[in-house]
């Protein structure tokens, strides 16, 4: 195993990133037009998304979606590059009630497909009532960060996301998942970050997960299965 992997393993994660101001994001260039199919898909997603505080007001039919809040596109071809979806966590308890309001919820509906060429997606701090994540996410290879944390998605981790190949950056981190982590993740051998922290898994962390090269990964289990783990790293760096 490379030496350069560092794994760190915690009973428990509860990592929070503090931002006091709501993403605004679009294309910098009002010239580049978006493309029909891709503007109707986040259209339809849209329209499937639970959004209480109407932060996707600029989401308009009538509007050049590269000039969207939350969307980025590239500045030549016009094709949807990032979904910054996320919801900023409150600075104090006060602003919860803020908070909660602001949170997306409803369906992630499988229109994102259409984004043939979506690199980035970010649905974390949301509220998704514990919704199983969504299967077709796996047939997203075009991703390579994909951030899923702290959005109360549930059960477990589909296999189809280990088919995302070109991953750099994978957070499900804080989602009460359970049953075991497919041994599959080990072969997403472009992983630089991992972050499985602040679920509820059984069974055994895959030794296959060992096999990442340059990452920094984080996971939640028992106790017991983490000194075997720890153990086992610890003889085969020998």
């Amino acid at each position: 195993m490379d030496g350069s992997c560092n794994i760190v393993v915690f009973n428990f994660v509860w990592l929070l990133t503090l931002s006091n101001v709501d993403l605004c994001i679009c294309n910098a260039s009002s010239e580049v037009q978006c493309i029909p199919i891709e503007r109707d898909a986040l259209l339809k997603m849209k329209r499937h998304l639970s959004d209480r505080s109407n932060r996707l007001a600029s989401w308009s039919p009538h509007e050049n979606c590269c000039n969207w809040a939350l969307v980025v596109c590239h500045n030549i071809t016009g094709h949807v590059l990032e979904l910054h979806l996320t919801t900023p966590p409150p600075l104090e308890f006060n602003d919860k009630t803020i908070y909660e309001a602001s949170a997306f919820g409803g369906e992630v509906h499988p229109s994102l497909l259409d984004l043939k060429h979506l690199n980035y997606l970010d649905l974390s701090n949301n509220d998704f009532a514990y919704m199983q994540f969504p299967d077709f996410l796996g047939l997203m290879t075009s991703l390579t960060y994909l951030n899923l944390s702290y959005a109360q998605f549930g059960r477990s981790i589909p296999l189809q996301f280990c088919n995302l190949s070109n991953l750099i950056y994978l957070d499900l981190g804080a989602n009460s998942l359970r049953g075991s982590i497919p041994h599959q993740i080990g072969k997403l051998s472009n992983l630089q970050y991992l972050d499985l922290g602040g679920n509820e898994f059984n069974g055994s962390i895959p030794h296959q997960i060992g096999n990442l090269s340059i990452c920094n990964i984080l996971i939640s289990m028992v106790m017991n299965l983490m000194e075997a783990f720890l153990i086992k790293l610890e003889t085969s760096q020998i």
